[in-house]
């Protein structure tokens, strides 16, 4: 699903799909980082690390 695009708001999909707007809020601004950036963070969170 993709929230930023399903609601106009961070208050609405918080609200819609039970997270804190601050959650949505930081979510919304990592997809604002560069594509590398992005898949650094992804990897990291998953526990590993980008080779």
């Amino acid at each position: 699903m993709d929230v930023v695009a399903e609601y106009l708001t961070a208050k609405d999909a918080a609200a819609a799909e039970g997270w804190s707007e601050s959650w949505i809020s930081h979510r919304k601004n990592l997809l604002k980082l560069h594509p590398e950036l992005q898949k650094e963070v992804r990897a990291r969170a998953a526990g590993g690390r980008e080779a």
